[in-house]
């Protein structure tokens, strides 16, 4: 199986680089909440918490809508307004918002 064998290091640098994007966004994240947001209920709905939920546990789009019953892309545009309300770009980022509350 050369393909996965090759695969590896491209795989070991993209998680590499995501978990640093996590560890050097994780402090903006928390500064802008500390700032701002006093408690996250006041600014998700509940199902966007419910998506914010299941985008801290790592899981694709695909599998956050077969999870919560609804279409792909409506977890698609709840993604984007979590990321307008919380201010943030990533998911990695998203994620560390989830965690820090």
């Amino acid at each position: 199986m050369a393909g996965g064998v090759a695969a590896a290091p491209q795989i070991y640098r993209f998680l590499k680089d995501e978990d640093r994007d996590v560890r050097t966004n994780a402090k903006k994240v928390v500064s802008r909440l500390r700032s701002g947001i006093k408690d996250p209920n006041d600014v998700l709905t509940r199902r966007e918490n419910e998506v914010l939920s299941r985008l801290s546990e790592g899981v694709s789009n695909a599998e956050i809508a077969e999870r919560l019953f609804i279409a792909e892309p409506t977890v698609k545009t709840h993604i984007t307004r979590i990321f307008q309300k919380l201010g943030v770009t990533k998911r990695t980022q998203a994620a560390a918002f989830y965690h820090q509350r």
